[in-house]
């Protein structure tokens, strides 16, 4: 099977899981149909996980998150709207290392160094003791990237998606 191309999904952040755009791209990638995701009752977040081709992605119920003034909406008024991709570069667990496209012109060679030279410092980080665990960039206003790293400071994991505002909203 030939790898997938995270750049083509990158521009369907925020569409509507259910439109044909969206559900085209996922099923010319081949990673899968509508009846393949796992969306898990009651919960607000669904995922398509193909592991042999170190990608996951994932859809969020719009209507889960909280609105800005904190209250949070019943599930089901809003459906789904597309909100990540997981991206492993170097196999993480069952995922094998990604080796497609991705965004921006990254590679799956990619360190935080070229992270920093593509996006300047990030807008947040988090350490454990000393260690660089995970950091984020704002991409576009729309978009974040939040990258996880491993115990040697090798990325672990992209994940592209939608960016939160505060107190936790999508902005899709």
């Amino acid at each position: 099977m030939r790898p997938a191309t995270t750049t083509a999904l990158f521009d369907l952040l925020g569409a509507d899981f259910q439109s044909p755009s969206f559900l085209s791209t996922v099923a010319q990638l081949g990673l899968g149909s509508e009846t393949d995701w796992d969306i898990p009752e009651d919960e607000a977040t669904g995922y398509l996980e193909r592991p042999d081709l170190g990608l996951a992605l994932a859809i969020t119920e719009r209507s889960s998150v909280e609105k800005f003034d904190g209250t949070k909406l019943p599930l089901g008024l809003n459906g789904w709207v597309f909100s990540n991709i997981f991206v492993y570069l170097n196999g993480e667990d069952e995922y094998r290392a990604y080796t497609g496209e991705l965004p921006y012109g990254l590679t799956s060679l990619c360190k935080r160094q070229s992270l920093v030279g593509r996006f300047g410092e990030p807008e947040w980080s988090r350490r454990d003791d000393g260690t660089l665990k995970a950091e984020r960039w704002d991409l576009d206003g729309k978009k974040q990237l939040h990258v996880t790293y491993r115990a040697d400071s090798e990325i672990a994991l992209l994940s592209f998606g939608l960016r939160r505002n505060e107190p936790g909203s999508l902005t899709a």
